[in-house]
């Protein structure tokens, strides 16, 4: 599972230090990797068209806290944090 959509957060890292975004908190979310909406469209189109099919991907279910620190220790920056605007 690769959640390739945080590369955007990089050059931020590399020059703040940490990671600043509009919300935060430790609330679970559903985060979806691009991968994972792409193999289930692939499937889909796979299949014979009929009606209307809806479909819920949650790669995972992770807090904007948990974020950081796990990020942080995969990079080798122990001290990694999530600064809110708000």
């Amino acid at each position: 599972m690769s959640h390739s959509n945080i590369y955007r957060w990089l050059p931020m890292i590399k020059l703040e230090g940490a990671i600043v975004q509009s919300y935060g908190g430790d609330r679970k979310e559903p985060w979806m990797s691009p991968y994972d909406i792409a193999h289930t469209i692939a499937e889909e189109m796979a299949k014979p068209f009929t009606g209307k099919t809806v479909h819920y991907i949650a790669s995972n279910e992770v807090s904007p806290n948990e974020i950081p620190q796990t990020l942080g220790k995969a990079m080798g920056y122990a001290s990694l944090e999530l600064k809110s605007m708000v």
